[in-house]
């Protein structure tokens, strides 16, 4: 809502006004039954919405949609399909597909989802017998479509996967099983949880880079397995082996990672032979050429 937006408490029925001749015009001509007028609930005031009387621009990514709703939405559109235009495009999405399958791999028309479960499946199982870490690999690696969608693999690319690791998945909560419980947003979806921990405006922390790292690793393993049988190309390839940390936060994080080494035995004769030590006593920095005990 911007600053200059003017508060007013209204009641009753609102006409259209004067300023409104377009929307009166297009009622007229069209025959139009019903106005909707776009309103915004504002965070943090109940009960006030904003109303624009401009064109608003949104980023289509931010935009949420109840389920129900858009089922409503689908039925209303599907009723006005004419008899034999699903046929029709169901044609040409399969030669779509079929096109997109000779220049990417085989099955480059698949789903995420899909290769997901096949990898959990026939891949994961031969490197790991434990059912819990095959499910937690597996749960990391669906985040992604919890974040950017069940994408077709033909549509996923090195740009994509970077856009993953460096955006959404830098706000995915630590702890997110203890996150969901404390915001109470179990089985909601992901982005339900951070939209929670927003709203209330706690300090959560987010998921660590090495965490992050090991997500983008078990997905570029994913890849890696789907090159060959499902698709020609593996997209993580160009995002291999390296951090989701800058070259300045590698720095400091290897820095906090060095061992620290005990000290010498020479070290420890110099240390503990100072005056401190010594008498109790030691002495400050020269001031005028006397030195002061402190």
């Amino acid at each position: 809502m911007p600053e200059s937006a003017l508060e007013s408490v209204k009641t009753g029925i609102f006409s259209i006004g004067k300023e409104s001749v377009a929307v009166a015009n297009a009622v007229i001509n069209n025959g139009l039954e019903n106005i909707e007028i776009v309103a915004f609930d504002l965070v943090g005031q109940p009960g006030m919405l904003f109303c624009p009387d401009v064109v608003v621009k949104v980023n289509t990514g931010a935009i949420e949609v109840l389920a129900f709703e858009a089922e409503a939405m689908r039925q209303r559109l599907a009723l006005s399909v004419p008899p034999g235009a699903v046929e029709r495009a169901q044609a040409l999405q399969t030669a779509a597909l079929q096109g997109t399958a000779q220049s990417a791999g085989k099955k480059a028309h698949k789903r995420f989802s899909e290769a997901l479960t096949a990898f959990a499946k026939h891949e994961l199982p031969q490197s790991n017998k434990n059912p819990k870490e095959i499910e937690r690999i597996r749960a990391g690696i669906s985040l992604f479509i919890d974040l950017v969608g069940d994408l077709k693999l033909s549509d996923i690319d090195s740009d994509v996967l970077r856009d993953f690791r460096d955006g959404p998945l830098a706000n995915v909560p630590a702890r997110l099983n203890h996150a969901e419980a404390h915001f109470k947003t179990t089985g909601q979806g992901i982005k339900v949880t951070i939209a929670a921990i927003r709203k209330s405006g706690e300090d959560w922390p987010v998921m660590s880079p090495a965490e992050r790292d090991q997500r983008m690793t078990w997905l570029g393993r994913m890849f890696r397995w789907l090159q060959g049988d499902w698709l020609k190309e593996d997209p993580s390839a160009a995002l291999r082996g390296k951090s989701v940390l800058t070259k300045a936060g590698r720095k400091v994080e290897t820095l906090n990672k060095r061992p620290r080494q005990p000290f010498t035995q020479n070290e420890l004769v110099v240390i503990f032979s100072q005056s401190w030590f010594q008498t109790g006593n030691g002495l400050a920095a020269e001031e005028s050429g006397i030195n002061r005990k402190w």
